[in-house]
């Protein structure tokens, strides 16, 4: 793990967030990048590549909830830059990967793979039961050479059946076709566990700040 996260990195990641959620692109700001993510419950966020002045200002600036402060660093070292009235989300984790081999999906006794299409350039992989209940879903989106990966979910019921693999798999051979170079995600303790099995490793932690809801 680096001391600290590639700036150039975390600035695809951005990109390819906004771009598998379909919203606007990121838009620079002192340090980083503010989205525009225009939901209920998250109003807008802001990524920072590393911990410092400009995390601290931003978090000065903000009175409200549902603006959120992203950063690729530990939360040890995000807390001191932010007033007492901000907490810190559950631990996430940048993770990258080189392209692997992405064997075919092999739960078609069971499980039917689906990919379409959403927008130019991102991928939805959706797997169905044989009821034809959504058992896993995960998206892709490819800026440049990087394959960003998002909204991976397996859902509860359909879990330990080998799904999360296969999603990923289905996932990453859209990106080999594409001739992407590098694979990059945030995971969640749980995915990064899945993760680090198929060859991911961490890049550096990624924090979340954000002032709760009264």
């Amino acid at each position: 793990m680096p001391a600290e996260a590639d700036p150039a990195l975390v600035a695809i990641w951005a990109q390819g967030w906004a771009l598998t959620r379909e919203v606007a692109p990121p838009v620079a700001v002192p340090g980083g990048w503010r989205i525009e993510v225009g939901l209920p419950d998250q109003r807008r966020r802001f990524v920072y590549p590393h911990p410092g002045d400009a995390v601290a200002a931003r978090a000065g600036a903000i009175d409200q909830p549902f603006e959120f402060i992203k950063v690729a660093s530990s939360a040890d070292k995000v807390r001191p830059l932010l007033g007492a009235d901000w907490a810190i989300g559950p631990p996430g984790y940048m993770m990258t990967c080189a392209p692997v081999d992405t064997p075919p999906f092999d739960h078609a006794a069971r499980y039917q793979l689906f990919l379409e299409a959403v927008v130019e350039q991102v991928t939805v992989a959706t797997i169905r039961s044989a009821q034809g209940e959504i058992a896993a879903t995960g998206r892709v989106g490819l800026v440049g050479d990087v394959a960003i990966y998002d909204r991976i979910r397996v859902q509860d019921a359909h879990q330990r059946r080998g799904l999360g693999r296969g999603l990923m798999m289905a996932l990453g051979g859209i990106a080999n076709r594409a001739g992407i170079s590098r694979w990059v995600l945030v995971a969640t303790p749980e995915g990064r566990a899945l993760y680090e099995t198929l060859g991911w490793t961490v890049h550096m932690p990624y924090t979340t700040a954000f002032i709760p809801p009264v």
